[in-house]
């Protein structure tokens, strides 16, 4: 009896359907009497031939989506890239220039607010890309007198709810599709938090930066846009303050002299840059630059954004490590904007 002949290649339905029979007849040469299509032998051998190309089938799909060069699904390719630190860019929403006509003109200015929306006849959504103003007595605006540009941004801004549970690495999906990109805001208890691209990387080692401007007024205070800022007295490379130029220096408490500040931080991680008396120099004066450098001792109020394939978007938060849990039970407030791709692609003059 010769051995039958394998090939690793041939893995397709009939292949392996004629592979088997082939390999049945010379093992089974004078037992095997099947010929009929219908009889029991041959069902089993269609079977087994069917369940052998189909696993062949999705060993090959997951061996092809594991490389980016030979990948065929769009969420393969999406994984490898976010592997490579490669962040894929999503919809965008079209946008259009807008001529506005009051009728009849008012006797007051007119506000449109950043967000205002437009619908077209078809249900399209058009916002506002920031405030306008239509001054009054104007039949049409923009005018020739001007070169403002009314801009109005396809897609609504949508808001959701969502009750955090106090443990590590929550995550929640949106409800709606094509999230564009950039465009989701998250409020926790009235503390606005900040997207990042990874929460991996081990928080409390970096270093922070905040600009402000002094209005001259006594009794300054600002605060620094992160959180859990180390403070030490001693150490004057901790909290940095430079005001047009010149170092600050850090006390705590004021003795009335002239270019000192204070530093002080709430429970909630909060800190605070204060400043004195503008008659005795510790005030920084109107308009002035206040570059504050500082060092960061622990978490943050941050989040991730994934999307998948179809733009659906999904709110990741961290362990307490890297990025803050959310208290259990705070609301999750969640605003972002959808768009229709190029359904947005409005005709000219229409």
């Amino acid at each position: 009896m010769s051995d039958p002949v394998i090939s690793y290649v041939e893995r397709d339905y009939q292949s392996v359907r004629t592979s088997l029979l082939n390999w049945i007849k010379i093992r089974f040469e004078k037992d095997w009497k099947e010929v009929i299509d219908t009889s029991v032998g041959m069902a089993i051998v269609d079977t087994v031939a069917y369940s052998h190309a189909q696993r062949a089938f999705y060993y090959d799909m997951q061996a092809l989506n594991c490389y980016l060069e030979s990948a065929t699904l769009p969420e393969a390719v999406i994984a490898i890239a976010k592997q490579l630190g490669y962040r894929r860019r999503l919809t965008t929403s079209s946008s259009v220039p807008m001529t506005l006509y009051p009728s009849p003109p008012q006797t007051a200015p007119i506000t449109i607010r950043l967000g205002e929306k437009i619908t077209l006849e078809d249900n399209l959504v058009f916002e506002a890309a920031s405030d306008y103003v239509i001054p009054a007595g104007k039949a049409v605006w923009p005018d020739t007198t001007t070169d403002e540009v009314m801009t109005f941004v396809q897609g609504e801004t949508l808001n959701e709810e969502f009750t955090s549970d106090g443990s590590a690495h929550q995550s929640f999906q949106l409800s709606q599709a094509i999230v564009l990109q950039d465009s989701v805001s998250i409020s926790i208890l009235d503390k606005e938090w900040e997207e990042t691209e990874s929460l991996v990387v081990i928080e409390g080692t970096g270093r922070g930066r905040d600009t402000f401007f002094g209005d001259g007024t006594d009794d300054q205070r600002y605060t620094l846009s992160l959180l859990n800022v180390l403070i030490e007295i001693d150490d004057e490379d901790v909290v940095v303050v430079i005001i047009s130029g010149e170092t600050w220096l850090l006390v705590p408490d004021f003795t009335g002299a002239p270019k000192e500040f204070r530093a002080t931080k709430n429970q909630d991680g909060e800190t605070f840059i204060h400043f004195g008396a503008a008659d005795d120099g510790a005030a920084p004066a109107d308009n002035s630059v206040i570059d504050v450098l500082y060092q960061i001792t622990a978490t943050q109020r941050r989040y991730t954004v994934t999307y998948s394939a179809d733009g659906t978007a999904i709110v990741k938060f961290g362990d307490g490590t890297a990025g803050q849990i959310p208290p259990d039970g705070a609301v999750v407030e969640v605003s972002y904007r959808i768009s229709g791709g190029v359904v947005g692609n409005v005709r000219r003059g229409k």
